[in-house]
């Protein structure tokens, strides 16, 4: 295929999806709980993984230096594989949803290889040019890198006051992650739909560089560090891994409203390679077609596979609890349809409510579910009367053991009223 027109056999899938009639439903969607793919109008993506560098346009360029590919990075709109945006897109078109549906899309490098927050800050600007922008769906992906991290907070002090010890954080993503969602919150805090790749381990790194030594050089400033704080007596190595626990928990407490929700996605983490086995080489090697030629950023293949799995983790998640069992292997999958008794992208509210894990529910249930505000008062309802029910039949338990108890006192009684005074008076001696 030549160049940058869309292969669009994936998003032809969508014809064969079931779909239910959205006018039955509309009272339904103020909530991000019940926010459809089709609904979403405003799409933009932000993170170094939402570039790559074109095959065709360095493999000809043998004096090019490989350490620095940035200027030739381009975005999603100029790959010829369909990524999220051409799935929302194909989506609408297919339940005849005529909303406009705008793209912004920026090339960071443009901005001066500017941090995640500069980045956010910029696109936030472009969506509020958009008319009536806070009465549209926003959809914002947010794919990060060490690569995006603000400046300061490339290595931070974590001072303990009641020893002198310090704790030190190497490459941590949850900081800036912090600030950058603190701004879109604060900006556009209604009608907003984000999702965060979780990159804590930087999982596909590690395995490519134990590969290839080139993209051990490519990537050596993001592990500079590692082995000196696993080797430092005042560094705590398990601090990362807890701020993004204490983030993930932030996030469900202080930012995740019905009108403002944020997943995070834990694909990259629980990354599975493509494992190449030759006979020239006699040996095993890691399939390099799922990042591009600098080691730093995916190809284009490589991020349409990963926005199909984060489609499908979107729409139909398989496990019971999807934020930690997901994992990503980059392998073409099929578009999952979204269920038509549950046609909505998955938030923690209503993840319990639909099928995702086997558990089916009535429509007329469904219905109650779905509504904003009747839904609410209708579960707060039904605790009410379980609490009820549960109460009265501990009560009716308690009660007829007291009176079984009673009957057995008055039982021995009678039977004590019946003996004579010498049969009494044995039994007194015994």
């Amino acid at each position: 295929m030549e160049g940058n027109v869309l292969d669009e056999r994936m998003i032809s899938h969508f014809n064969k999806c079931k779909y239910v009639n959205i006018d039955e439903n509309v009272q339904y969607y103020g909530d991000a709980s019940y926010l459809s793919p089709n609904q979403i109008d405003i799409y933009s993506e932000i993170g170094s993984l939402s570039n790559y560098i074109p095959q065709k346009l360095t493999e000809s360029f043998f004096d090019i230096p490989l350490d620095n590919l940035n200027e030739f990075l381009q975005t999603t709109e100029y790959s010829k594989y369909p990524t999220f945006k051409d799935f929302i897109e194909g989506f609408k078109k297919n339940t005849h949803y005529d909303e406009e549906f705008h793209k912004v899309i920026i090339n960071h490098i443009e901005l001066g290889n500017t941090n995640l927050l500069k980045w956010t800050k910029t696109v936030v600007e472009r969506i509020k040019e958009i008319p009536n922008y806070y009465d549209k769906w926003k959809f914002i992906l947010i794919t990060p890198t060490v690569q995006d991290i603000i400046p300061k907070y490339n290595k931070i002090y974590k001072f303990n006051n009641n020893t002198t010890k310090t704790k030190i954080l190497h490459n941590n993503l949850v900081p800036t992650l912090y600030e950058t969602l603190s701004y879109i919150k604060r900006t556009l805090p209604i009608k907003t739909f984000i999702v965060i790749l979780k990159n804590e381990d930087m999982g596909i790194w590690r395995m490519y560089k134990d590969f290839y030594k080139y993209c051990q050089f490519a990537t050596k400033d993001w592990f500079l560090n590692e082995d000196m704080t696993k080797n430092c007596s005042n560094c705590d190595n398990n601090y990362n891994k807890w701020t993004w626990q204490v983030f993930q928990r932030n996030i469900t407490k202080y930012f995740n409203t019905k009108y403002f929700n944020v997943n995070i996605i834990n694909l990259l983490d629980n990354f599975v390679p493509l494992i190449i086995k030759t006979n020239q080489t006699k040996g095993e090697w890691a399939d390099l077609s799922f990042i591009s030629i600098d080691c730093k950023h995916l190809s284009d293949i490589g991020i349409s596979i990963f926005h199909t799995a984060i489609w499908n983790w979107l729409i139909s998640p398989r496990q019971t609890k999807y934020e930690s069992r997901s994992f990503f292997k980059p392998t073409v999958q099929v578009l999952r349809c979204p269920l038509p008794s549950c046609p909505f992208m998955v938030t923690d509210n209503n993840f319990n409510f639909c099928k995702y894990n086997g558990l089916p529910n009535s429509s007329k249930f469904k219905s109650i579910l779905f509504h904003d505000y009747f839904g609410e008062e209708a579960m707060i309802l039904i605790l009410i009367i379980s609490a009820i029910i549960l109460y009265t039949l501990i009560w009716r338990f308690i009660s007829n053991l007291m009176k079984k108890e009673k009957e057995y006192r008055n039982n021995l009684k009678n039977k004590w009223n019946q003996l004579s005074l010498t049969e009494r008076g044995t039994l007194l001696n015994l």
